[in-house]
């Protein structure tokens, strides 16, 4: 029992890791080359030629397709936890920038006979 809690714990973990990591690598991709997405969705093959041709002798550079994008999202998905608890701890710390307005006053509740008048 206690080796299946263990598999389900480690499948749910992996599952959620590699979606996350592999969804922020897909959106750095497009970030970083979105140049090539343009040119293969949105422009005419006789403005350019062969595209496959033109994409791989302007954009084939291997740090701008594999090594920037890992990067960024390594940095992307260690940074942005740091920076969500930064912001936590400035908002409930910091009062003079995050000050809340006046409590709203409490609903008053009527009869329903004094509702309808």
């Amino acid at each position: 029992m206690l080796d299946e809690i263990r598999k389900s714990v480690h499948s749910m973990l992996y599952e959620r890791l590699a979606t996350l990591f592999f969804g922020t690598l897909v959106v750095a991709w497009l970030i970083w080359n979105w140049k090539i997405v343009y040119l293969t969705l949105f422009i005419n093959s006789h403005l350019v030629g062969n595209k496959i041709k033109y994409i791989e002798d302007n954009y084939s550079d291997p740090c701008l397709v594999y090594v920037y994008p890992l990067i960024s999202t390594v940095l992307l998905l260690t940074a942005v936890p740091f920076l969500s608890n930064g912001a936590y701890w400035l908002k409930w710390n910091t009062p003079l920038f995050f000050t809340k307005g006046p409590p709203l006053p409490s609903p008053i509740f009527r009869s329903k006979e004094k509702s309808i008048t």
